[in-house]
């Protein structure tokens, strides 16, 4: 299993026997870098096993809304990409959870977790603790789930919060189609502006978007083929976007 834990913060920091910026302050660099990579919601070797992901207590804040988070672990999806997150409900209360598109709008990200048969194969640790003004809510995600056997007559619609550039799309379902390829039509006011295909077989698949749209424009999916054995079940799609500035 291979872990990836977030980079070092960047800061400079003297090598091993330079005291000419003095011991207390590499000992404040070393404890800060600990501080964010091992507690705050990190990643739970311990509470580990199987598809079974623990993590750490930890402290999210979000806007004007603070919680405390227990330790605990999360269920993950096997043979697929786990993006595990973290936000504060209605209630005030810090919610962990996942899916299998992408990290969401608004939450925080904390887990990329890859599984294969059963067990965890790579973890990229993705926490952010210190986030730049400048580049925030410059992307957006238009998620959408299909649940049970695929036909041709599903689709799903959402409408454009602001005007925004369509970049990519990204296509999971838990039952892989057979005999043909699944065919996911990309929608922009019920026109086709692209498709995704997920080959017989296979489980997903992504293609690149370069389209512009405007604040209530309705931006959705069309399933316009299925496997003609097994038609494919629980389509899951993940369009990327980027504000236009």
């Amino acid at each position: 299993m291979t872990i990836n834990y977030t980079p070092k913060l960047g800061l400079a920091q003297p090598t091993d026997g330079d005291t000419s910026w003095g011991n207390a302050v590499r000992g404040n660099q070393d404890a800060l870098e600990t501080i964010i990579n091992t507690k705050n919601l990190a990643h739970n070797q311990n509470a580990t096993t199987g598809l079974t992901f623990g993590y750490h207590q930890g402290v999210v804040s979000i806007g004007n809304k603070v919680a405390s988070l227990s330790k605990n672990t999360i269920t993950l999806q096997d043979d697929a990409v786990n993006f595990i997150e973290v936000y504060i409900d209605e209630a005030g209360l810090g919610i962990v959870s996942l899916n299998v598109t992408d990290f969401t709008f608004s939450r925080i990200p904390l887990f990329k977790v890859t599984t294969s048969v059963g067990a965890i194969t790579q973890i990229d640790d993705m926490r952010t603790f210190i986030r730049s003004s400048s580049v925030a809510n410059t992307t957006r995600s238009f998620s959408y789930f299909i649940g049970d056997v695929l036909t041709v007559t599903d689709k799903a619609t959402m409408l454009a919060p602001i005007n925004l550039n369509l970049t990519s799309v990204y296509a999971y379902v838990n039952t892989a189609p057979t005999g043909a390829d699944l065919i996911i039509d990309i929608l922009v006011n019920d026109v086709s502006i692209g498709t995704v295909t997920i080959l017989m077989g296979t489980k997903d698949n992504s293609a690149t978007l370069d389209a512009a749209i405007v604040e209530n424009d309705k931006v959705g999916i069309k399933i316009s083929q299925v496997g003609s054995t097994v038609s494919g079940e629980d389509l899951s799609v993940s369009i990327k976007s980027e504000e236009v500035q």
